[in-house]
């Protein structure tokens, strides 16, 4: 078995929730780090655009690289910059996401790339 180079951690419910770091979660990250581990960080969250998602992180003490956090709206970005480059997209979102979608070409009709993201929430 090969040595593992490489760790990818989720970032809701595994550093925090709610918000609330886990307790342990930033000391884990040091260790790992420490120990040489190239670690990246995925989120599903479709309302925040990486640059907000780190600067909440931040602000609760997990210190996570925006280059290495991979969020939806990221992913889907820079699949659409891989297979539909220059095609118009309409983007149907909520949140502060179209950051994530720099260079693309944004449009809210006649678009040939139509992006849903929904938001859930918990209702008790």
């Amino acid at each position: 078995m090969s040595a593992i180079r490489g760790i990818l951690l989720d970032i809701d419910g595994v550093l925090h929730i709610s918000m609330k770091p886990i307790a342990g979660a930033a000391e884990t990250l040091h260790i790992l780090e420490q120990q040489g581990y190239r670690i990246c960080f995925v989120s599903n969250t479709t309302t925040y655009s990486r640059a907000s998602l780190v600067q909440r992180l931040h602000a609760i003490g997990l210190p996570l690289p925006e280059e290495r956090v991979i969020t939806a709206p990221v992913a889907t970005a820079n699949y659409i910059r891989q297979h539909y480059s220059g095609k118009r997209c309409w983007l149907l979102t909520k949140g502060n996401t179209t950051e994530d979608f720099a260079g693309i070409q944004l449009v809210e009709s006649d678009a040939d790339v139509v992006v849903i993201a929904r938001l859930v929430t918990n209702r008790r």
